[in-house]
């Protein structure tokens, strides 16, 4: 005869909830970090709080491991990237308040800019031979179309289907590099040409000289692909040498080559060239990261080796050689690594420019024409930030974190209540009872929670009483 029983096991659970005090938050400059706590995108309200809010998770998908930058829309109520998982790649279209995904597009692609204020996105597929096609959607109804082509568009052997063409501020023309060259697509014609006609005369800093030429620099396979536009489509910077001839004063048939290389801004119509910053040493300096203030009077840039450190400075665009040094910080606006910066870190009002102090790690902004302030201020470790952008964000994280059971079994036997405290551990215990019929003890507790997925949540057993035996049974 067997002889059987019934293993009744009476253990008290413990769910732990962190909260991490979310609070609504209308943010003017968002940046995105994997080194804060808990990594993810983060705002700030307020030009002067000296720290920043987290507003949610980089990733909503648990099998999204990597994407572009965030690019958030001229309204800011949303933004665009692509997102990579096993399956491919995607564009993801996600609400700026709290990343929830709008829309998705089987797209594989770089490079997205907001055309304009019409709801619409460019991007660059994968270069086919030497001709990169570029797109236009519509992220509202998915209308994807062909809006030009891109021939013998550079890429670095680093990146090489990444596209690097830049808008100018109406979204009408591109400009972008072939081969070394500096060219303009206008996309209702079809129509490119050269930024400045090669072997031409023409205005260099002020003088006219003969045979002028303009190519990217540094050479390959270093050069740098980014483009600068002015917001009225006149000029465009770049890092480039401009050479040109001129005769030998003794004999007139004769000429010599000048060079200078540095940051250069050319006029997009008559092809008139100035030298900003010269460079006798790029692997030294390293002037990058240029960039137009909206207004157009000021050109900021990054020059490297003064004193080790990275240091700020101000141009005006229109007179040569005129940049003024404006202390430590690196201009954040992207992917270094990239040789190109997608992001502008100017204000929408012209005035501001963010900056990153890396001997502290303090993020800031200076302004066009007075000094600046910290806005996150140094916290004893090194804060890593990926991308920093001016968007008028009104995130709405979700309500005050609550738990609730979702399965009948196991039974609970006493129910307690969920204390809520923000930012802080917060307990919700319980006593189940169940029933193990072959003596090996299988507890599954499901439960649900508004909380995002940035919340840490544990679960753990009272480690007295484990188990309560009763026999016999039946």
């Amino acid at each position: 005869m067997s002889t059987y029983y019934k293993i009744i096991i009476e253990l008290p659970f413990f769910i732990f909830l962190i909260s991490l005090n979310l609070q609504a938050q209308s943010f003017k400059i968002v940046i995105s970090s994997n080194s804060l706590e808990p990594p993810g995108i983060y705002g700030t309200n307020s030009l002067n709080s000296g720290s920043f809010a987290f507003a949610y998770n980089s990733y909503w998908l648990k099998n999204v491991f990597a994407s572009s930058y965030p690019v958030y829309s001229p309204s800011s109520d949303v933004f665009a990237r692509f997102e990579t998982n096993p399956q491919g790649t995607r564009l993801i279209i996600r609400k700026a308040s709290n990343g929830d995904s709008i829309n998705g597009f089987d797209i594989t692609g770089y490079n997205p800019q907001w055309l304009g204020s019409s709801g619409k996105l460019y991007y660059e597929k994968p270069p086919v031979g030497s001709v990169t096609e570029c797109r236009s959607i519509d992220v509202s109804t998915g209308a994807d179309i062909k809006i030009g082509e891109l021939k013998d568009q550079y890429y670095p052997p680093s990146d090489p289907a990444l596209g690097a063409g830049a808008l100018n501020n109406d979204g009408t023309q591109i400009a972008y590099l072939k081969g070394a060259a500096i060219f303009i697509y206008t996309i209702s014609t079809g129509e490119e040409r050269p930024l400045v006609k090669p072997d031409e005369s023409n205005i260099v800093d002020d003088s006219l000289e003969k045979k002028v030429k303009l190519v990217a620099g540094p050479p390959y396979p270093n050069t740098i692909r980014h483009l600068s536009w002015s917001k009225n489509g006149d000029m465009i910077a770049c890092y480039g040498t401009v050479s040109f001839q001129r005769p030998y004063p003794t004999d007139t048939t004769r000429f010599y080559t000048i060079g200078r290389q540095g940051i250069l801004v050319a006029n997009t119509s008559s092809g008139e060239v100035r030298t900003i910053y010269e460079t006798q040493n790029y692997s030294f300096e390293h002037p990058e990261n240029f960039f137009f203030s909206p207004s157009g009077k000021t050109l900021a840039f990054n020059v490297s080796g003064l004193n080790n450190k990275v240091h700020i400075f101000m141009a005006n665009p229109k007179k040569s050689n005129s940049g003024r040094d404006r202390g430590i910080g690196r201009i954040i606006a992207g992917f270094p690594s990239k040789q190109y910066w997608a992001l502008n870190p100017w204000s929408s009002d012209g005035g501001k420019l963010l900056y990153q102090n890396e001997n502290d790690g303090t993020l800031g902004f200076i302004m066009e024409c007075s000094e600046g302030q910290a806005l996150m201020n140094n916290t004893g470790s090194s804060i890593y930030i990926q991308d920093a952008q001016w968007a008028d964000v009104s995130a709405t994280p979700p309500k005050e974190p609550s738990i609730s059971i979702n399965d009948p079994e196991p039974e609970l036997v006493k129910d307690s209540t969920l204390f809520i405290n923000p930012g802080v551990a917060s307990v919700y215990n319980n006593y189940v009872k169940g029933t193990a019929a072959d003596g090996i003890t299988k507890l599954l507790i499901r439960f649900k929670t508004n909380m995002p997925l940035a919340s840490n949540f544990t679960i753990s057993l009272d480690s007295i009483n484990c188990a309560l035996v009763e026999l016999p049974c039946c």
